[in-house]
């Protein structure tokens, strides 16, 4: 986390779990690089496909990693999730944290909003609009435990918070 008391505050995604991520990825790609090219050869076409999306999801992780990706902005007036457009606290009905998850126990903090419609939506958020989820949620889970506990501080400053 950067920033004082009054000013912005930027909370980012783990580099540990990025790291993690990125290790799984290339795990996967040694699995599909085996499965395709020893045991089944004769697939060229799934070889290429299984190879290339592997790749692809490895450059995007070491993408993430590199350039500094922001999981919120908190300013005095507003929040902003993952350079999405700025959501006003006043527009902030509740806040709360879920945990999801039969065997990791995830915490996400939801951020209910009086009038969706008033916000420009990626397509995501979009996806997300009319879930049990909000199309703002905040997942503590992607940080450290410090950022996460000093980002829930900080949302519990702006709205009524209530935990489940």
């Amino acid at each position: 986390m950067t920033g004082s008391v009054s000013k912005t505050h930027i909370f980012h995604y783990s580099r540990r779990k990025q790291a993690l991520f990125l290790l799984f990825n290339i795990g996967i790609f040694l699995l599909a690089l085996w499965f395709t090219w020893l045991i089944f050869p004769e697939y060229g076409l799934a070889y290429c496909l299984a190879i290339t999306l592997c790749l692809l999801s490895i450059l995007a992780t070491l993408t993430a990693m590199a350039i500094r990706h922001p999981l919120a902005v908190i300013t005095p007036e507003s929040i902003a999730i993952d350079f999405c457009q700025p959501l006003k606290w006043k527009d902030i009905t509740k806040a709360e944290t879920v945990t999801v998850g039969e065997h990791y126990k995830k915490q996400i903090v939801i951020l209910r909003v009086k009038d969706i419609s008033r916000y420009k939506l990626n397509f995501m958020q979009w996806l997300c609009r009319n879930s049990e989820f909000s199309a703002f949620s905040i997942p503590l889970y992607a940080m450290e435990k410090e950022d996460a506990e000093a980002i829930e501080k900080l949302i519990k400053r702006h709205v009524k918070k209530k935990s489940s």
